[in-house]
């Protein structure tokens, strides 16, 4: 028995079809967008915190330089933004590094490759007191010379052959040995030679410094004759001598008290 194929409901006039219905827009979960953006934020925000931290840190424990440290103690104070913190500790990393008093092994854990080439790439080792380019010796050889050039040599018993008492009042009144003192303090040589005579362990110093003051020729009497050569002196010639000697040493005796960035200032002010 053949069955009769349903019959299509017949639709009402209010009735919309199928095809015809509005689909629903997707509601937007603003609570969720806000919480992930805040999350965020914060997350970024730590991260500043920490990073801003550990450079004030770590410049602060690295630096020798009380001028720099402070800075960096009020950039922290400021709460300066990071880029800039960020620029002062690789300038300090960069000086420490230059100056041989930080190793770049000593960077790896703790910055990126990347930023490790780049400070590589801007070091330019300079010589300071732990890494003099002269020899603490060379102020024995200064003395001698500033003695040559201001005690006239004495290889006779007359005044126009040998440095008289005369001659020794007239030094006296000119004060030679305070422009001896000023002449070397001009003198990016003899500050040099300063700056590797800082660097100096104490005890080798003080025997240095000692020999600089005896260094002057002997007299007549003590060499048993006039050397024709002018390898002796008379006592006059020896006592002028004898102040310059001390006048150099004391001069570096006070220089080495200074900072190395101060004898380094002065150097660049010649």
């Amino acid at each position: 028995m053949a069955t009769n194929p349903k019959r299509a409901k017949p639709t009402t006039e209010n009735e919309v079809k199928p095809e015809n219905k509005v689909k629903p827009k997707n509601k937007i979960n603003w609570a969720i967008i806000v919480s992930l953006v805040s999350l965020y934020v914060t997350t970024i925000g730590i991260l500043v915190v920490q990073v801003n931290n550990y450079y004030l840190k770590y410049a602060e424990a690295q630096s020798e330089n009380i001028e720099l440290k402070n800075q960096i103690t009020s950039l922290k104070k400021d709460n300066v933004e990071l880029t800039l913190i960020k620029t002062k500790y690789f300038d300090l990393l960069i000086k420490l590094l230059s100056e041989g008093k930080l190793n770049v092994k000593e960077l790896s854990e703790s910055l990126p490759p990347q930023e490790i080439a780049a400070i590589n790439n801007k070091i330019t080792p300079v010589p300071t007191a732990t890494q003099p380019t002269i020899k603490p010796g060379k102020l024995i050889e200064i003395i001698v010379s500033k003695q040559n050039e201001r005690v006239k040599k004495s290889i006779g018993e007359y005044a126009y052959n040998s440095f008289t008492d005369k001659d020794l009042e007239e030094f006296k009144k000119q004060d030679i040995p305070s422009q001896v003192k000023s002449e070397l303090k001009k003198d990016n040589e003899f500050l040099d030679v300063v700056l590797a005579i800082k660097a100096m362990n104490p005890t080798a110093r003080q025997k240095l410094l000692e020999e600089g003051v005896r260094k002057h020729k002997r007299t007549f009497e003590e060499a048993g004759g006039i050397d024709p050569a002018g390898e002796t002196q008379t006592k006059a010639g020896q006592e002028a001598e004898r102040l310059i000697a001390e006048a150099i040493v004391n001069e570096v005796r006070e220089l080495i008290k200074l900072p190395e960035e101060e004898l380094k200032k002065l150097q660049t002010e010649n």
